[in-house]
């Protein structure tokens, strides 16, 4: 069974890029890429792999099998995260949540979950217009 390293590699050298290339077309780093696939970061997010999957045009179950290829309790609960990930969301889903347009949803999302208890609908709506005011400011700073 082959490791994400070996598998994006592979990908890479087949269609003839450098790692500079990938790096342009993914928007993921020269040294994150080169980690993954010298296996230095054996379990990487799953943000970034869709990013790499999408600038090699392959899905991310392409890459599903790598956690087998490593033990640990952090590597057992990142493919159980993983298996959940492709068993909850259809594809295209799963490509709208590892994009970039996700990310002020992805933050929304997290920023509830932080709540410690169940909060009651002002709250939610208090926590809700306060990201909307952040990310209109986001906005007007980097347009």
């Amino acid at each position: 069974m082959s490791s994400i390293g070996e598998k994006l590699s592979a990908l890479r050298k087949q269609r003839g890029w450098t790692l500079k290339q990938l790096s342009s077309i993914s928007g993921v780093s020269v040294s994150y890429i080169s980690a993954i696939e010298n296996e230095t970061r054996p379990t990487p997010s799953l943000y970034q792999i869709g990013k790499l999957a999408r600038a090699l045009g392959v899905p991310v179950t392409y890459f599903e099998d790598e956690a087998a290829t490593t033990t640990g309790p952090e590597t057992h609960q990142t493919q159980a995260d993983f298996a959940q990930f492709l068993r909850l969301y259809d594809e295209e889903t799963r490509r709208f949540i590892v994009s970039e347009q996700s990310r002020p949803y992805v933050a929304l999302a997290m920023r509830l979950a932080q709540q410690e208890a169940e909060p009651d609908v002002p709250t939610l709506l208090q926590i809700i217009a306060q990201f909307m005011r952040e990310q209109k400011q986001e906005y007007r700073a980097h347009p």
